[in-house]
This record gives structure tokens, C-alpha cells and sequence, in this order.
């Protein structure tokens, strides 16, 4: 299985998150670049990023979850829970 990059981040927490929700989604997800901190911009400013990696044959599923607001949902199951 070949695995490809749907998405960079800034900070391992994000990448976390994204990871998740697409794990939710039954999508198996690779991170690259996990643990290597802030050394790795220090050496060279371009690979300062973790890597969401995901099935070749799932990025475009993959992409659609990462591009889509959730915002709304979680609000509404705020008010509900209020």
C-alpha cells in the first residue's frame, strides 16, 4: 500500500487531530515527521512539517473530510448539551 501526503502542518497537535478524524472515518493514516521538534526547521526551514500521510486510494475521500467545517456540528451538540 502506498502511502501519500494529503497534508502538511506547523505542530504534531494539529496533525493529531486530523489524524483522528480521519481514523473515525475508517482512513488509515501515517504521520512523517512526528518528534523531530523545531530541530528539524532549524536545519532546514522547508521540512519544518509534519506529514499526514494516507492510502494513495484514499486521498480524495481523505481531502473532502480535511476540507469540510465541523464548526456547525459542534456547536449544535453544544446548544444540546447546554
Amino acid at each position: 500500500m502506498s502511502y501519500q501526503t494529503v497534508e502538511k502542518f506547523k505542530n504534531s497537535l494539529e496533525a493529531e487531530v486530523a489524524k483522528a478524524r480521519l481514523e473515525a472515518e475508517g482512513i488509515p493514516v501515517l504521520l512523517a515527521g512526528v518528534g523531530l521538534g523545531p530541530l528539524v526547521g532549524f536545519f532546514n526551514p522547508r521540512s519544518n512539517f509534519v506529514r499526514l500521510k494516507v492510502p494513495e486510494e484514499r486521498m480524495r475521500e481523505a481531502r473532502e473530510i480535511l476540507d469540510t467545517d465541523w464548526s456547525a456540528e459542534v456547536d449544535e451538540q453544544w446548544d444540546q448539551d447546554q
